[in-house]
């Protein structure tokens, strides 16, 4: 998956006959990965081991007056995801075990979800 965006402020004069100085900030990012789903059937129910892969590359960038406020920025991350989920044979009960995902690129960010339906 791609994104990418610019926004262009050309230059003008105002009201006041101060010129104001035209910017751009733009930003992209790319993601690419695998995910995967192992099912197993228990014999009472079903197991669905899930995970999954992602590498992300991000940039930021702005000129003329957005440099000021825009600081450049260009770097990869990862992101790990593991975890299952479990269907009974009771209709409607399905609880999820833990997915547990992990981002990191100098910065460490974990996160757990429980779930049930």
């Amino acid at each position: 998956m791609a994104t990418y965006a610019t926004d262009r402020l050309e230059s003008y004069v105002d009201g006041n006959s101060v010129v104001v100085q035209g910017q751009t900030v733009t930003v992209f990012q790319l993601a690419a990965g695998a995910e995967f789903t192992v099912p197993d059937d228990i014999g009472f129910g079903t197991v669905d081991v899930l995970g999954g892969v992602t590498c992300i590359y991000s940039s930021i960038d702005g000129t003329g007056a957005a440099r000021s406020v825009v600081t450049a920025y260009e770097s990869g991350r990862g992101r790990v995801e593991l975890g299952s989920s479990y269907v009974t044979g009771i209709k409607g009960f399905c609880p999820r075990l833990p997915i547990v995902t992990v981002v990191g690129q100098n910065t460490k960010a974990t996160g757990l979800t429980f779930g049930m339906s």
